[in-house]
């Protein structure tokens, strides 16, 4: 029973500790400081979505999963790099894949930085292979819920989602809360949080998952506030 719930619990240990360290190159590459300035935001985020890969029954899919989720922060976070650097500021959004392109080419020869390549690539490494080991010490097959522990890990489950949900929009809300009373909205961190016009300030105060967080939700915003006009 315990042994089962360390078992999945390292696999979500996993996940967080790569993206917190992540984070850390991240932010120390673009001199953005140590962590956002909405830290626990970010990090309820990576919580939120472990949690879901915590729920997986198979550990090896929770492996994969895992470390596909930690490939796309790291190349996402060089992507950002070269883009910061080549057009002054700019930060990576779902439209921008041409505009990438054109960044990688001119970082071939003038802004490629080879220690940043070095160090996501190592991190990458070691982070994926300690997962690895934890995979190899942990249950090859999939885990049979029987009644006596299978409530047990649907309340840890449980828990752990609504302590990040309630995270997430509880800093939502506060933050939204702050600008009705502020006389400039457009200086506000709700404004951040809502468009992507600021995205340097953006990323700064919310990090990697909360960057990108608020821009699907943004965007969903637009697309309901579209159709409630259109009706």
């Amino acid at each position: 029973m315990s042994k089962t719930i360390t078992n999945k619990l390292s696999m979500v240990l996993y996940l967080l500790v790569g993206s917190f360290v992540l984070e850390l190159i991240c932010f120390h590459t673009l001199k953005f400081g140590f962590l956002p300035q909405y830290w626990l935001y970010d990090f309820a985020i990576v919580l939120f979505v472990a949690m879901i890969i915590f729920a997986i029954p198979n550990y090896t899919a929770q492996y994969v999963i895992s470390t596909i989720i930690l490939l796309i922060h790291t190349i996402l976070i060089y992507a950002n790099y070269t883009l910061y650097i080549v057009y002054g500021g700019e930060i990576f959004t779902f439209e921008m894949f041409k505009l990438l392109k054109e960044a990688a080419d001119a970082s071939n020869s003038t802004f490629f930085n080879y220690v940043l390549v070095t160090q996501l690539i190592l991190v990458f490494i070691a982070v994926s292979t300690i997962g690895f080991y934890r995979l190899k010490r942990c249950k090859k097959q999939n885990i049979s819920f029987k009644k006596h522990y299978a409530m047990v890990l649907i309340v840890v489950f449980a828990m752990l989602e609504l302590v990040s949900l309630g995270t997430v929009f509880g800093y939502r809300q506060t933050i939204n809360a702050e600008a009705e009373h502020s006389s400039d909205y457009v200086a506000s961190d709700s404004f951040l949080m809502n468009t992507s016009f600021m995205k340097e300030s953006s990323y700064r105060k919310f990090g990697t998952y909360g960057f990108y967080l608020n821009l699907m939700l943004g965007g969903y915003q637009a697309n309901a506030d579209k159709t409630k006009a259109a009706t």
